[in-house]
């Protein structure tokens, strides 16, 4: 479905929450990969993603509500922060190339996306949170927009504000992304 299609499905409430946003927080497993992992007999573990996510950073980057360049700013219109309990490299190598920030090998991740939300003195109706399983639940619940991808758990479905159209690693991020850009420049 296209983009403009599936952004005039969402009722007023959800476009104008999505209008609102200003810090996008996502799980990595499951949300930026598809939840596969190729575990090699060395230890070094690699991940399946699309593209097509890391261009929904380029969109907020290019329509001047995010700043690739200066990614480790949270001076931004929109700001991305991956929280993740993976402690693998691979986590930070993803967040470095699509020019993100990540907070890493969190066990606590409800703890760490309050503490996070509260740092940076925003509302968590100022916050989307992505996620796919059952340790995103509380931040899916307590996120202003809490969204999960079209795979996911089916306890982060029934309690997600938006489940996107796409798996996770297939574009789901990019559509959230889009969505938000189409609500702020509305």
């Amino acid at each position: 479905m296209k983009m403009e299609k599936i952004y005039d499905t969402l009722s007023l409430g959800l476009k104008g929450k999505l209008k609102n946003i200003k810090l996008i927080a996502l799980d990595f497993d499951g949300v930026l990969t598809d939840n596969t992992v190729v575990h090699l007999e060395n230890g070094l573990e690699g991940v399946v993603r699309s593209r097509a996510d890391s261009l929904g950073v380029d969109l907020l980057n290019d329509n001047g509500l995010y700043d690739k360049v200066n990614y480790t700013s949270e001076d931004h219109e929109v700001d991305i922060i991956i929280m993740s309990r993976e402690s693998n490299k691979v986590v930070k190598s993803v967040a470095d190339k699509i020019k993100v920030k990540v907070i890493n090998s969190l066990y606590e991740k409800k703890e760490a996306f309050r503490g996070e939300v509260e740092r940076r003195g925003l509302d968590y109706s100022q916050v989307l949170f992505m996620g796919n399983d059952m340790n995103d639940i509380d931040c899916v619940n307590n996120a202003g927009v809490g969204v999960a991808v079209a795979d996911s758990y089916p306890e982060i479905l029934k309690v997600a504000d938006y489940v996107t159209t796409r798996n996770g690693g297939r574009g789901a991020f990019r559509e959230v992304c889009e969505l938000i850009l189409k609500a702020k420049l509305k």
